[in-house]
């Protein structure tokens, strides 16, 4: 689904992390590959969807 909305990037994964019953979230991240004119990155982003306000968070990293 990622792949269809963002064309751009390759290789993506998702790593669903463990529920913790306390925060009411499912926390994510997803790691992917852009090839851009000063070459290819890899940049993680670490996700949440709050399940109370259906609110979302993501931060985001390149990784070297």
């Amino acid at each position: 689904m990622i792949k269809a909305f963002e064309p751009r990037l390759s290789e993506v994964s998702v790593f669903v992390q463990e529920s913790d019953q306390s925060k009411n979230a499912v926390c994510f991240s997803i790691m992917a590959k852009i090839e851009t004119a000063k070459g290819e990155h890899v940049f993680l982003f670490d996700s949440n969807i709050s399940l109370s306000n259906q609110s979302a968070t993501m931060e985001g990293q390149e990784i070297v």
